[in-house]
């Protein structure tokens, strides 16, 4: 399914998707990485010289808004194509918001086909929308703080190539790049459907049980099906594909779509929406909802919150536990390729509507 090697993640749906090579997105230059290096000793003057960067990007791109969702998707389509110095400044998460856009829509279809009733079950197109600009918020951080990891090709600076994020930049990583997405997502009107786009941006990051999951401009305490269902599925979608290995995250316990369902399904009723995660086995593997249903409810993981707080212990239970149960091997052993083949053609549509090249969001 995927492959690791080099700072290379190769073909990370199964398909098309060409290799995204780490080393070369989104790096800082050196200036900049000296400014944030030094602001972010000293919190307020850390968020100041973000809010700074985030107002002038808004001020460019205020100017060439258009209106409704169309224009929504192929603005934030154009922001993740950004070319800086030769290469795709976005490349990663492009790569991203397109396999959370092809969860996304898979799930909304399954969950259409159980006669659920939400935006996205009516026209599913939406959650595939919804999964291309999820993460458009961090097209407006600056890149030192996003990619603090990969550092920069200049002298002395790339002894900052693999510093950790301090906690400052880790929350407002974390917080600021939902906000300044849902400010996005208003810059093109108030349509029928921009609020299911707010929704999907604004609350991916939303724990199911509510968990750590105040974020900006939404209710710190919405949790469980009181969240709508296109949040809980581009939760689910996001987690999927995040837990996959990365330039950051290279262990062995989460190697390939399998995988990071064995560990969703850990995290069903903590942080993930049991329905959503069943939405995502049926739509990928030759599974029915009830069976589906029973693994989840039997295998998430024991101690609830507390187990799945436990990161190690949550990635070993998933591949000793979940990745070994013989139901489990079963239903990854029969993906459903004609399901896929037929939404692959739907969603093909979709790509060319948004300004994507034909065969970008295949699987096969």
């Amino acid at each position: 399914m995927q492959s690791y090697k080099n700072n290379h993640v190769c073909d990370i749906t199964g398909a098309t998707m060409r290799a995204v090579d780490y080393t070369k997105h989104a790096k800082a230059g050196p200036l900049q990485a000296l400014a944030f290096r030094s602001a972010a000793c000293y919190e307020p003057a850390l968020e100041g010289l973000v809010r700074a960067f985030v107002s002038k990007g808004f001020i460019d791109e205020r100017e060439k808004a258009g209106q409704g969702i169309g224009a929504l998707v192929r603005s934030a389509i154009a922001r993740l194509d950004i070319e800086e110095a030769s290469k795709r400044k976005w490349s990663y998460t492009k790569a991203h918001s397109i396999e959370v856009a092809r969860f996304g829509y898979t799930m909304a279809v399954e969950a259409a086909s159980e006669g659920m009733t939400d935006a996205i079950c009516n026209d599913p197109k939406l959650a595939f929308a919804g999964g291309l600009i999820h993460d458009v918020g961090k097209t407006f951080i600056p890149t030192a703080i996003l990619v603090k990891e990969l550092g920069v090709d200049f002298g002395w600076f790339t002894a900052f190539r693999d510093a950790p994020l301090t906690s400052a930049e880790r929350r407002i990583m974390r917080e600021e790049h939902v906000a300044i997405g849902t400010k996005y997502v208003r810059l093109f009107g108030g349509g029928p459907h921009i609020r299911t786009m707010l929704d999907m941006v604004g609350l991916h990051h939303v724990m199911f049980n509510g968990e750590n999951s105040g974020v900006p401009s939404y209710p710190s305490l919405i949790r469980g099906m009181d969240l709508p269902l296109h949040a809980r599925i581009a939760k689910v979608a996001d987690f999927v594909s995040a837990v996959m290995p990365r330039h950051y995250r290279t262990n062995g316990y989460i190697s390939s779509q399998d995988s990071a369902l064995a560990y969703a399904i850990v995290a069903a009723g903590t942080e993930l929406d049991p329905v959503s995660v069943r939405c995502f086995i049926t739509g990928h593997y030759e599974a029915s909802p009830k069976q589906a249903a029973a693994i989840i409810e039997r295998l998430a993981h024991p101690r609830g919150q507390e187990g799945v707080s436990d990161i190690h212990g949550a990635r070993v239970y998933a591949k000793d536990v979940v990745r070994t149960d013989p139901e489990f091997l079963g239903i990854i052993q029969r993906q459903d390729l004609d399901k896929a083949r037929q939404r692959d053609n739907e969603m093909d549509g979709f790509a060319r509507d948004f300004g994507l090249p034909p065969g970008a969001v295949r699987s096969n």
